[in-house]
């Protein structure tokens, strides 16, 4: 027998069908935001302003693979969900800091791992998937800032687990050239020698955000 089952947070979306589970979180955000992503084919971090029925919070997903040596031979874990507002630091000009693992997140979304080092692809539930690290908005030689007024839209798929994010965005909207430096779950994150290697943005207007985790 197959049951569904919705749970409402803010308007996160957890949907649960026999076995198979897709996890769908949305948000819809007006007013002042700050949001930051990171990432390259092997790891990635994006910071989400959301609602909830507490006040502001962040969404924040994130995830990494190291490969031994190879794709077909790669370790991986990820994670998302609620991050309390003291585990995500605004307080410096400039600067995004975060101090997350999955234990201390508010509401987990989702969280998992896929070992595939002995050839074969095995799921698992890793019992860390820690992300300690700092955004910094770049200035000076080699920076970049963007201000734009209107409606955007974006989407983007990870490089593992077809995990879908998309957004839609109406207002007036400044992207920051910045630096994340840290750990996202099994590897180190260092900025590149010259350039950057993710973006801060400064919002005003409304946001809507959608994340979408395949059945396992």
């Amino acid at each position: 027998m197959f049951s569904a089952r919705t749970i409402v947070l803010g308007v996160p979306l957890l949907v649960i069908s026999g076995l198979a589970a897709q996890v769908i979180f949305g948000s819809k955000v007006t007013g002042d935001m700050v949001a930051a992503h990171y990432g390259d084919q092997l790891s990635s971090v994006n910071v989400v302003p959301v609602d909830t029925a507490d006040g502001r919070a962040y969404a924040v997903f994130w995830y990494s693979c190291t490969l031994n040596p190879d794709f077909s031979h790669r370790l991986c874990v990820s994670a998302g969900g609620l991050a309390p507002r003291s585990a995500i630091k605004t307080q410096q000009i400039g600067q995004i800091g975060l101090d997350l693992d999955t234990s201390i997140l508010s509401v987990v979304f989702a969280a998992g791992g896929l070992d595939c080092t002995t050839g074969t692809c095995i799921p698992f539930t890793p019992a860390s998937v820690p992300l300690n690290g700092t955004f910094t908005i770049l200035q000076g030689p080699g920076s970049h800032v963007e201000q734009f007024n209107g409606s955007t839209r974006t989407e983007d798929m990870l490089f593992f687990g077809g995990v879908t994010f998309s957004s839609t965005f109406s207002g007036s909207r400044t992207d920051y050239s910045a630096n994340f430096a840290g750990t996202v779950g099994l590897v180190t994150v260092t900025p590149p020698p010259i350039g950057f290697n993710g973006s801060v943005s400064i919002m005003k207007g409304q946001q809507t955000f959608q994340t979408v985790y395949p059945p396992i």
